[in-house]
């Protein structure tokens, strides 16, 4: 329902700056500094165990464009010290590489 936060299990510290408070897909450019292209699918990251669910948060807020989320708004269990207030965005290429639940 509208305004009731959503519980999400996910991968939380992959492409994540926690300074910024973002996470982002696209945070490091992995292929550049290191020549070779280490992308995977989320199957093949699941299967290698190199990915899983590691981390639960809430979203309680989405930015949609044209009815369609592009980033999202997470409350987190760190405290006010990191993030934005305890406060994070997760840009939607994220969400769909990296969160494995959501309840």
């Amino acid at each position: 329902a509208a305004g009731e936060p959503v519980w999400f299990a996910c991968d939380v510290k992959k492409q994540f700056d926690k300074d910024l408070g973002v996470w982002d897909a696209k945070l490091h450019d992995y292929e550049a500094l290191y020549g070779i292209d280490m992308e995977m699918s989320k199957a093949e990251r699941l299967r290698l165990r190199e990915s899983g669910g590691t981390h639960a948060m809430t979203v309680v807020g989405v930015d949609l464009v044209d009815g369609v989320p592009v980033r999202w708004r997470v409350e987190n269990s760190w405290g006010d010290e990191v993030g934005r207030k305890g406060f994070f965005t997760m840009n939607d290429s994220w969400f769909d590489e990296y969160v494995y639940n959501v309840i």
